[in-house]
């Protein structure tokens, strides 16, 4: 049986998970993960040197190909920062972030870094409010600070802050005006995390058309969207995102590096090189610099990620691992674990008396079960191993320490 529409002509008895539903990227991908400067915007966050370090070599040996040296002109502790990140002998290519002044642009420059990421508000909260800027004042500044950035010869990114809330006509002003000044590369952030899936791949898709330079995409995640919409403007032909590690950032953060790296590759067949395997690791690393703690239920590092309870979803697992996995949890160096409370079933008693050497007859597992049901209410909890495996070797007949979890 086949189905014919506009949308999709293909053969039903493909699986819904195969490409035939699939967008397709690709172009080239650049990745610039700027977790060390967005990253330090968390509120309350902030870095110490040995830190950023640290950070910043662990994303070289994940394979982060760009990364964000941070915003040399905030302070002299910056600045100094920048200089040992620069001179850290790292494989990646490092960037920096300006405002359109020429002390700016100079403090990026004298740093080392290759590339430096210029913004200018363009909202009307932004350019009139903010900046109390005309329109042609707004323009003549991008020219002036580019033409300032590429005589120093260094990469220039140029992006209009809160583009997504900007006026298209002046939008469209402000990025050409920065391709006539000779800009290599156009950022695109959705400061506000405004955009839906939808619109973005109608903006890039335009602006691809528009602009004949690269298009880069930096989205904030207030409305959850920040991944979705950076897949949205990838399949419209963006060349490059920004990303932090755990998605951290202001307020609600940004576009997640470990889950963007996976989604490309498993998704879109997109190995960019990452050791995806140490993105366990990574992540730990910066929640440890933030003085947070990953949420359980984050994908791919969230603790929950690969952690069953419910008596069908073990079942499953336990037959085929494929039941209740996307991906097997070794990619990213995880692996599955079962817990037990409320919603735990006979047949993952029966598994962890059998990995124990003791095996329980049918109505000794249901005497288990009903203990870890009784016991996961009384405490709202669930119930450790060693409690269980009590009350397995209890229903076995096997002395106290018998039969140890191998």
């Amino acid at each position: 049986m086949r189905l014919e529409s506009e949308a999709v002509s293909t053969d039903l008895s493909l699986n819904v998970l195969t490409g035939a539903f699939e967008g397709r990227i690709e172009q080239p991908i650049e990745i610039l993960d700027t977790t060390l400067r967005e990253g330090e915007q968390t509120p309350g966050v902030v870095f110490s040197l040995e830190e950023k370090l640290a950070i910043a070599h662990a994303l070289d040996e994940v394979g982060v190909p760009w990364m964000s040296a941070g915003f040399p002109a905030v302070s002299a502790e910056e600045r100094e920062t920048a200089l040992r990140i620069t001179g850290a002998g790292l494989k990646a290519r490092l960037a920096a972030l300006a405002r359109m002044l020429p002390g700016d642009i100079d403090a990026a420059v004298d740093c080392g870094c290759d590339l430096v990421s210029l913004f200018l508000g363009g909202s009307d909260s932004h350019l009139c409010d903010k900046l109390r800027m005309t329109e042609e004042q707004g323009i003549d500044k991008i020219q002036a600070s580019v033409h300032y950035a590429k005589e120093r010869g260094i990469l220039v990114a140029f992006g209009v802050e809160d583009f997504s809330r900007t006026p298209l006509a002046r939008l469209l002003r402000f990025y050409q005006a920065a391709v006539e000044a000779g800009v290599d590369q156009l950022t695109f952030p959705d400061t506000l995390g405004a955009l839906t899936p939808t619109a973005t791949s109608r903006l890039f898709t335009l602006f691809r058309a528009l602009l004949p330079v690269p298009l880069v995409a930096h989205f904030h995640n207030d409305l959850g969207l920040a991944l979705a919409n950076t897949l949205a403007a990838l399949e419209a032909g963006a060349s490059g995102v920004h990303v932090t590690v755990n998605g951290v950032g202001e307020r609600t953060g940004n576009t997640c590096l470990e889950e963007l790296a996976l989604v490309l590759k498993l998704k879109y067949g997109r190995d960019l090189g990452f050791r995806l395997d140490r993105m366990a690791e990574l992540s730990r690393l910066v929640h440890r610099a933030c003085g947070t703690e990953p949420p359980p239920h984050k994908p791919v590092t969230g603790r929950y990620s690969f952690t069953h309870e419910s008596g069908i979803h073990v079942a499953g697992i336990l037959a085929n691992r494929e039941c209740y996995q996307t991906y097997p949890p070794e990619i990213v160096g995880r692996q599955h674990e079962i817990v037990f409370g409320k919603h735990s079933g006979a047949q993952g008693i029966a598994a962890l008396a059998e990995r124990a050497g003791l095996p329980l007859s049918e109505s000794a597992r249901k005497s288990v079960l009903d203990q870890v049901k009784r016991e996961a209410e009384r405490t709202h909890g669930s119930v450790p191993e060693e409690t269980i495996l009590q009350w397995i070797r209890a229903e076995a007949g096997a002395p106290v320490g018998a039969g140890e979890a191998r």
